[in-house]
């Protein structure tokens, strides 16, 4: 006679995770970077793009904050009077921190000294300068921004109200035709974005601009880069022991190299990062190349699994 149910003979065997197949995708900037697309790996697709073009500044919806478009190296600099004529040569500029810390972008508080900016519009991906304007912020009450803008000239002077949208991080504004493009997706929509941004670095106590291709994260999304274990080897076991980070550039550019003997970018096939979703999942991303089949730089094929 079996005595095995009454001993639990048959013991449940452990659950193990599934296992997830690796995936190869691109995006398309451009040779000239004219684009910028925004990804989301839950779905594993593109959900939103746009040229550097359609948008110059966004104002943040939590907060009074506004940011420049550092896709076209747009800078920002501060004047006493928004009356006072202006010789851009010499204007103290101003950039958006690439971390994307709010309180040292171009702006910063502005809330708080309500002084008049002057923004350069940067350029073209042709390399065509795009102009400059003035910008006065005046009110930020709720979901309504009021700020006054003006050509150099003046010949464009006037006072505008728009209302921010609270589904997404920033909402976009074009001097051009005082326009309030769709730019963003949805919060929560995108993980990343690939696209050209400024970097800044410290050079004898001068702070330098340098226009740099990379990937910026959305809010809410952390990173960590893991340079020594191989691909196979990163797994969810290791996951505690990586450092993430939430500024925006904790991917950003360097995971790739100029060899200027060559005059070309290659990638560092040891970078390997580990994205947080704001759902909590956990994916790993390795980037393969940055020119498409045809040598078109611009072109960023990427692999990424789900741990």
């Amino acid at each position: 006679m079996s005595i095995c149910f009454l001993t639990h003979c048959d013991r449940e065997l452990p659950i193990e995770p599934p296992v997830y197949p690796a995936q190869t995708y691109e995006v398309v900037l451009g040779s000239d970077y004219r684009y910028q697309r925004y990804w989301d790996f839950e779905s594993a697709q593109e959900v939103g793009f746009n040229h550097v073009e359609d948008w110059d500044i966004g104002w943040v919806e939590e907060g009074c904050y506004l940011v420049l478009n550092g896709a076209r190296g747009m800078q920002l600099a501060w004047i006493d009077s928004f009356e006072v004529q202006v010789v851009p040569s010499t204007l103290q500029w101003r950039w958006d921190a690439p971390s994307g810390n709010l309180d040292s972008s171009a702006a910063g508080r502005w809330w708080q000294h309500k002084k008049a900016m002057v923004v350069d519009l940067g350029r073209n991906p042709q390399g065509q300068r795009l102009g400059y304007w003035k910008l006065l912020p005046m009110q930020c009450s709720g979901k309504q921004r009021t700020f006054r803008i003006a050509t150099l000239d003046h010949r464009i002077d006037t006072v505008l109200t728009i209302s921010v949208d609270t589904q997404r991080y920033f909402t976009a504004f074009r001097f051009s035709d005082l326009a309030t493009p769709f730019i963003e997706p949805n919060k929560g929509r995108y993980d990343v974005w690939f696209t050209r941004y400024m970097e800044t670095f410290i050079t004898g106590g001068d702070t330098v601009p340098y226009a740099v291709v990379g990937v910026l994260l959305a809010p809410g999304v952390a990173a960590a880069l893991d340079s020594i274990h191989s691909w196979e080897e990163i797994t969810q076991a290791i996951i505690p022991q990586l450092n993430f980070s939430y500024q925006r550039n904790a991917i950003g550019f360097q995971w790739k190299y100029y060899d200027f003997n060559l005059s070309q970018y290659f990638i560092k096939s040891n970078y390997i990062y580990v994205i947080r979703t704001v759902e909590g999942n956990y994916f790993k991303l390795r980037f393969l190349d940055f020119y498409s089949t045809t040598g078109e730089k611009g072109t960023i094929r990427f692999m990424v699994q789900r741990l």
